[in-house]
């Protein structure tokens, strides 16, 4: 399936999406994770904020210390 995002500064991408993909929400950025472990990144008010690698946590406390981690690096950029 393909799907055509738009970021804050208007520039249009498409993106393939195939297989599994859970939505989740965040307190900055809310994200689209495959079942391999990478994501795609929006604002809250829906505008495609790019893409992070494979992140896949080991254990079940590591996971929100990683995803907080990365919506941190991701709000200084």
């Amino acid at each position: 399936m393909k799907i055509r995002v738009q970021r804050e500064d208007g520039q249009i991408e498409t993106l393939e999406l195939c297989g599994t993909w859970v939505f989740r929400d965040g307190e900055i950025l809310c994200r689209v994770t495959h079942e391999s472990g990478s994501e795609h990144f929006f604002t809250p008010e829906g505008y495609y904020d790019g893409w992070g690698s494979c992140v896949v946590p080991t254990g079940t406390e590591r996971a929100p210390l990683v995803i907080t981690a990365l919506e941190a690096k991701r709000q200084v950029e």
